[in-house]
């Protein structure tokens, strides 16, 4: 990448507007040998997000471009985010194209992940997608790299180019620099969205291109209506996997983000097993109580939102609707949270906004035994 792009985002780099994207301080422009935005600065030397509003068709745009300029495209899905990240913009530009899907943070789960490939290839199938192989990685430990490389190669010796694609937050560019083994300019930030337009790389070993892209915001899951702040605690660096036991007609508050009710004709209390992020506190209430309660404890015992968003997610138009669980079956809440029921079937009430995407689907918490993960 020339001088012209800031090497971390891939923006276009400009000098007269602080306030704008690619802001950077003409001396360090014309002084410093490989020169980043001010907002990359920011994000790596102190970990201070400015904010950008993404456009998400000027993303797609972008993403196209890189897609349709790729050989084979990476596909990188976050485990924990499976069912937002299977994107319909995605899956339509895809169509066609040479896919090597990348699951990411398995970690997250202590489940061998020969049974996340059984339970994956079950989801790829009902998304229709075609793909030629399969990886699971660890961006934290390195887990899995290795075998990606000596998966492309068993298609291609080199002189290709690859496009890494998926939705924000899904671990593109921390994947592209463990795959580079670290060298790379690329900006890495705990922030959503950190990549702002196409940034080329090289893997010198094998003459591959490699194209980070940016990542195409899933407005069906819950971190894109909170704050940058509250986005971080709800991506998981740890999950909490405990029983929870909601008693019926009870209300059980994930953060102050959904409600949950629960009914069984033959259980006075239903026991769930939830995973979510190890930030995020629940508490259980009785219905009739919630309003004392939103009033009066957010945010010192549920959270997020913080004070800052609250306002905004409250105002969101809400959506209730009801599942029945079989023993085995579990819900995801886009972006927030697996609940999967443990020993009965049970009838579940799940209010979120409006546009949240919530899946009923054969549980992944059931391949684990593990209970807590510290």
């Amino acid at each position: 990448m020339s001088k012209i792009h800031c090497p971390g985002c891939g923006v276009r780099f400009q000098i007269g507007n602080k306030e704008e994207v690619g802001y950077i301080h003409e001396d360090v422009l014309l002084e410093d040998h490989n020169p980043i935005c001010e907002r990359c600065y920011k994000l790596k030397h102190y970990s201070q997000n400015i904010l950008i509003q993404n456009n998400r068709e000027e993303t797609i745009k972008e993403v196209k471009q890189a897609v349709g300029n790729s050989k084979v495209v990476l596909y990188v899905v976050e485990i924990f985010d499976f069912e937002v990240s299977f994107d319909t913009a995605i899956l339509e530009m895809l169509k066609n194209k040479k896919v090597i899907l990348i699951i990411t943070k398995i970690d997250l789960l202590k489940i061998h992940p020969t049974k996340i490939a059984a339970w994956v290839k079950e989801r790829v199938r009902e998304c229709k997608l075609d793909i030629l192989e399969m990886a699971f990685i660890s961006n934290i430990s390195q887990y899995g790299i290795n075998g990606v490389v000596r998966k492309i190669e068993k298609f291609y010796e080199n002189n290709i180019t690859m496009s890494v694609i998926g939705v924000t937050n899904s671990g593109k560019s921390s994947f592209i620099q463990n795959l580079l083994g670290g060298k790379t300019n690329l900006t890495i930030s705990k922030f959503s969205g950190t990549t702002l337009k196409n940034v080329s790389q090289t893997m010198k070993d094998h003459n591959y291109k490699i194209i980070d892209t940016p990542g195409i915001i899933a407005h069906d899951r819950v971190i894109e209506h909170v704050c940058s702040n509250c986005a971080v605690k709800l991506t998981p660096t740890k999950l909490k996997v405990n029983d929870i036991k909601i008693k019926r007609e009870n209300v059980f508050a994930i953060g102050g983000l959904a409600k949950v009710v629960a009914f069984s004709s033959h259980e006075e209390t239903c026991v769930f097993e939830m995973a979510i992020s190890n930030h995020v506190k629940t508490l259980s209430f009785n219905r009739k109580n919630w309003e004392k309660i939103d009033a009066e404890y957010i945010p010192e015992k549920i959270t997020p939102p913080c004070e800052i968003c609250k306002k905004r997610y409250t105002l969101l138009d809400k959506k209730t609707e009801k599942f029945f669980l079989k023993k085995g079956e579990e819900l995801y809440i886009g972006g927030l949270a697996f609940i999967h029921a443990k020993y009965h079937a049970a009838e579940i009430e799940i209010e979120v906004p409006a546009n949240i995407k919530v899946v009923k689907r054969n549980s992944l918490l059931r391949l684990s035994r593990v209970k807590v993960i510290r």
